[in-house]
């Protein structure tokens, strides 16, 4: 029984020297040159819009501190835009109608 636990502290071991070593390398190849828009388009009805914004929320987090988020509104539906409005109120995220896109992109 002891051989488990000794085997499961290796094993989770081994990944957090992994993480410290990713993070290390993520900072030493960070660069500062302006910042990434991820842009997440939407259009109807979305099953999945919850997962997808988090996805990319996630995603931003891991990659850079210059990352910005914006979901581009191409005609949701109702149920769609409420559920998207509190997702991207929760985390911070921008909602943009598409003919504002271009307005919004330029003022980065």
């Amino acid at each position: 029984m002891p051989e488990i636990f000794i085997v499961l502290f290796i094993i989770l071991s081994i990944f957090g020297l992994v993480s410290i070593v990713r993070k290390i390398i993520m900072w030493l190849l960070k660069y500062d040159d302006g910042e990434i828009i991820t842009v997440i388009p939407i259009k109807g009805h979305c099953e999945n819009i919850e997962y997808r914004i988090r996805c990319a929320y996630e995603r931003a987090n891991w990659s850079s501190e210059n990352h910005r988020i914006i979901c581009l509104d191409k005609g949701m539906d109702d149920e769609t835009r409420i559920l998207c409005n509190k997702i991207c109120d929760r985390f911070g995220i921008e909602i943009i109608i598409s003919p504002t896109l271009v307005q919004a992109v330029e003022n980065t």
